[in-house]
């Protein structure tokens, strides 16, 4: 009942699935492809270009958005820990559950900083003076 998607076709899968029981699973740890639709957030005392979907889908659709943190303990062994970020997403301005988002990630970074794969080059965009 898995079905791996591209961000092209997110909008219409979780249309078609919104009324039943299932979650969403967002992988947003990339740097986004289109800079200029990115939300710009504080990360690590940087302004920093984040994915914008999740925080457009939970705040249009009224779905509530968790964080899953996947911490490897030993080889082979790893543990859980499912966190509630934002409950009530309508009542959020565009771009704070991203925030939100990117300080959980920052807080789990400091806690393991070992479990991080710093190769994301998370810096790689420049915002431009508008």
């Amino acid at each position: 009942g898995l079905d791996l998607l591209e961000m092209t076709n997110v909008g219409k899968k979780i249309l078609e699935f919104q009324s039943q029981n299932c979650a969403f699973i967002f992988v947003s740890d990339q740097s986004p492809s289109n800079v200029s639709k990115a939300h710009w957030v504080k990360f690590f005392g940087i302004e920093t270009a984040f994915i914008h979907g999740v925080d457009q889908f939970a705040r249009t659709l009224d779905l509530p958005v968790f964080y899953l943190d996947i911490q490897r303990i030993k080889r082979g062994y790893y543990e859980v820990t499912i966190s509630e970020l934002v409950m009530n997403p309508t009542e959020k301005n565009p771009g704070e559950i991203t925030q939100i988002f990117a300080t959980k990630v920052e807080e789990v970074i400091r806690k393991y900083p070992a479990n991080w794969l710093w190769s994301h080059k998370r810096w790689k965009h420049k915002r431009e003076n508008n």
